[in-house]
Parts: C-alpha cells; sequence; structure tokens
C-alpha cells in the first residue's frame, strides 16, 4: 500500500541500520512480513536492496552496528550470531517473497 511505502518503510530500513543487532533482527522479520503487503515497485526499490544489505551483512561482506573489544567485543559477537541464524531462517520467505525479482547478478 502506499501508507506502508511511505511510512513504514523508511522507517524499518533506518531501523535495519540500527547499532543494536537485536533491531536489526527485528528489522529483517518485518521486512520478510511486509513483503506480500507492499505493490511490486516498492518491492523492487525497497525491499530487495534491504534485503540483499541485510543478508551481506549476515555473511560478513558487510559491516553492520558497531563492534568493541573485551566483555562487549565478546557480546557483539554473540549478538552477530543471532544476526545470522535469524538471517538463514528468513532466506526461505525472502526467495519465495522476491522471486519475481530475481537476476542474474
Amino acid at each position: 500500500s502506499d501508507f506502508a511505502k511511505k511510512y513504514i518503510l523508511p522507517e524499518v530500513e533506518e531501523l535495519s541500520k540500527d547499532d543494536e543487532v537485536e533491531v536489526r533482527c527485528v528489522a529483517m522479520v518485518t521486512v520478510a512480513e511486509m513483503i506480500p503487503l507492499v505493490d511490486d515497485d516498492s518491492r523492487k526499490e525497497m525491499i530487495v536492496p534491504l534485503v540483499i544489505r541485510s543478508l551481506e551483512e549476515a555473511v560478513g561482506r558487510r559491516e553492520g552496528g558497531k563492534s568493541g573489544g573485551g566483555v562487549k567485543g565478546d557480546d557483539e559477537r554473540c549478538k552477530l550470531i543471532q544476526f545470522r541464524l535469524q538471517a538463514s531462517e528468513m532466506i526461505g520467505q525472502f526467495c519465495h517473497g522476491l522471486r519475481d525479482f530475481y537476476s542474474k547478478e
């Protein structure tokens, strides 16, 4: 819907860039749940790039959030593992919902 495209997706996109891993996980789940609710243009222009960025972060190709040393670094590593597990659970839903937007790239 236009409401989702104008108001909700931009907020979810901002949340997907949050420093807190838990917030990025929830944003990713929200994106997956919104796929059937938005039009093709919104999927192509907003959701596909957001999913690609999130999955690249999950596999370590893109830097996400901040990490420190010591105990905080260990905590961040645990949170990153949580993010990766969440991403792996969402891949099927992303693939199914975005199947019309695949390319050879």
